[in-house]
C-alpha cells in the first residue's frame, strides 16, 4: 500500500510546499495516513502536523477519540491542533444538517491553520460511496466523477486504496486506531449505502471498486474537457462586464449550462445549484427578462447581452390610503360596512379581502421581509413567505414586488395569497376591506 500512496503523491503532484497538515480523526484511515505521510517526509521534503475536530456528538466516545489522538501525536512528536464544537447545536442554530454543518466546521478549521496542503484520509471506498450518494440525488457529470484526488489545497493520498487494504496495513504494522460506533448505524445516508447497498452490488461484481474507479477516471477526463471548452466559450462571449447572449445560446446544451454556471460563480456567494442554472437559462432563452438568482444578485438579458445588476427592488413601505402609490404602480383600497353585501361576497374573491374589525394599529403596504410568516385563511398551519411563494410558483425575481399589508408588526394580507386567518371574513364581520393592485395599467384584484 505504501507504494500505491507514493505513486498517488507523484501522479497528482500533491506535495506543494514544505508542510502537510493531516486531518486526524483517530480512525484507521486517518491514522494510517499520518504514519504514511511521516514516512514520506524526508523523501519529499515536508514537515507533518495534524488537526483534530471534536464534534461532541458521541459523548464519552468523542472524548475518547480526542484523547487517543493527543496521545498518538505526542508519541510520534507531531504538532497537533484541536478544535471542539457542539456541532448538533450549531447545525440547529443555522438550520443545517449535522453532516453538512460538521463538514463546514472541519474544513474551516483546517484552512485556518496553514497555507500549505491539507491531507484528508478519503479512500477508494469513500469514493464509491460518494458516487452512489450523488447518483441517488440526481447529480450531473461533475458529481459522478467522485472525490477528486486534489481540490485546491486539499489532497487525498489514500484515494487509490480500499478500506480493506488500510485495515490490513494497520494490522501488519501494529498501528492502533479507534472505531466510530456510528459507522454501523444506518441513520445516515452514507452509512446506509456503505452497509446495505455496496455489499449487494459486490455480489453482482466482486471487483466493484476497481470498476467504479475506471468509470470515474473516464468521467473525470470528459468533465475536464467540457469544463475547459466552457471556460473558453465564456471568455469569447465576454464583453467587458457583460456577456454576448447569442454566442452562449448557440452552444450545445452541455456547454451552455456550464458557461452559465461559470457566470454565476463569478457573482454568487454560494456555489450555484441546478435551480440557479435553470433560472439563468430562462433569462438566456428570454423566457424571463430578469431573475434574482440569490438575494442581491440579479441576472438580466437586454439588447443581446447578459449582465448582473443590483437587486430588483429594495425594501419599500407606504401608508395604506384609498389610493396608495407603490414602486410598481398603485393600490386601491375600499371599505365596506354593508353586512348584507359582506355576506354575499363570492368565496373566489376572498383572496382580495380582509376584515377591518381585527385591525388594531396603522395599516401599511410593504414588500416581504426576512422571517415573514402567514397562516392562510382556514389553514391549520403557519408557513414562511418563501414556502408560500414556492408553492404558488412565484418567480424569485418577482417576489420583492409582491405587496404585503401589515398592522404594526402583524401581516394582514399578501398579494396573490390572501389574508392571514386572523383577518378572514366571518359571519360576524362588520367592516371589510377590498384591495386592488394596479400594475402597468392592469388590475390585479
Amino acid at each position: 500500500m505504501r507504494c500505491k500512496v507514493r505513486e498517488t503523491l507523484i501522479k497528482y503532484n500533491m506535495i506543494r510546499g514544505n508542510t502537510v497538515l493531516v486531518a486526524l480523526s483517530g480512525g484507521a484511515d486517518s491514522v494510517s495516513l499520518l504514519h504514511l505521510m511521516l514516512s514520506f517526509g524526508d523523501e519529499f521534503g515536508f514537515e507533518v502536523s495534524a488537526a483534530h475536530v471534536n464534534h461532541m456528538l458521541r459523548g464519552e466516545e468523542s472524548e475518547r477519540d480526542e484523547q487517543f489522538v493527543r496521545a498518538l501525536c505526542e508519541k510520534l512528536s507531531v504538532k497537533l491542533y484541536v478544535h471542539r464544537e457542539d456541532v448538533a447545536k450549531g447545525a440547529a442554530d443555522n438550520c443545517e444538517g449535522i453532516e453538512e454543518y460538521g463538514r463546514k466546521v472541519r474544513y474551516t478549521f483546517f484552512e485556518s491553520l496553514t497555507d500549505g496542503v491539507i491531507a484528508t484520509a478519503h479512500t477508494l471506498s469513500d469514493n464509491l460511496e460518494t458516487v452512489l450518494l450523488h447518483l441517488t440525488r440526481g447529480s450531473a457529470l461533475n458529481g459522478l466523477c467522485g472525490i477528486p484526488p486534489v481540490r485546491d489545497r486539499f489532497i487525498r493520498p489514500l484515494i487509490a486504496c480500499t478500506r480493506e487494504e488500510i485495515e490490513e496495513y494497520c494490522e501488519k504494522n501494529g498501528i492502533d486506531y479507534v472505531t466510530d460506533s456510528t459507522n454501523k448505524c444506518t441513520d445516515y445516508s452514507r452509512n446506509r449505502i456503505r452497509n446495505l447497498v455496496i455489499p449487494e452490488l459486490k455480489k453482482i461484481n466482486p471487483s466493484l471498486l476497481s470498476a467504479v474507479e475506471r468509470c470515474t477516471d473516464s468521467l473525470t477526463a470528459d468533465e475536464e474537457y467540457l469544463s475547459q471548452c466552457a471556460k473558453e466559450l465564456l471568455e469569447r462571449s465576454r464583453d467587458g462586464e457583460m456577456f454576448l447572449s447569442k454566442k452562449i445560446e448557440a452552444a450545445h446544451t452541455s456547454l451552455k449550462r456550464r458557461v452559465l454556471r461559470l457566470m454565476l460563480c463569478e457573482r454568487m456567494k454560494a456555489f450555484p445549484q441546478k435551480k440557479h442554472i435553470d433560472l439563468a437559462e430562462k433569462v438566456l432563452s428570454r423566457e424571463a427578462s430578469a431573475v434574482e438568482v440569490e438575494r442581491g444578485v440579479v441576472l438580466k438579458n437586454t439588447g443581446g447581452r447578459m449582465f448582473f445588476d443590483k437587486e430588483l427592488r429594495s425594501d419599500w413601505e407606504a401608508d395604506v390610503k384609498d389610493v396608495t402609490l407603490l414602486p410598481f404602480g398603485r393600490a386601491v383600497t375600499e371599505k365596506f360596512n354593508d353586512r348584507e353585501y359582506i355576506q354575499k361576497i363570492n368565496k373566489k374573491d376572498l383572496i382580495n379581502y380582509f376584515s377591518y374589525d381585527k385591525v388594531s394599529g396603522e395599516l401599511k403596504f410593504r414588500n416581504r421581509r426576512q422571517g415573514d410568516k402567514l397562516r392562510c385563511a382556514n389553514s391549520s398551519c403557519t408557513k414562511s413567505m418563501k414556502k408560500l411563494f414556492e408553492e404558488r410558483s412565484v418567480p424569485s425575481y418577482l417576489r420583492n414586488d409582491v405587496a404585503v399589508i401589515t398592522d404594526n408588526d402583524r401581516i394582514v394580507w399578501v398579494e396573490g395569497i390572501g389574508c392571514d386567518d386572523e383577518f378572514k371574513l366571518t359571519a360576524d364581520t362588520e367592516c371589510a376591506v377590498r384591495i386592488t393592485i394596479i400594475r402597468d395599467g392592469t388590475d390585479n384584484d
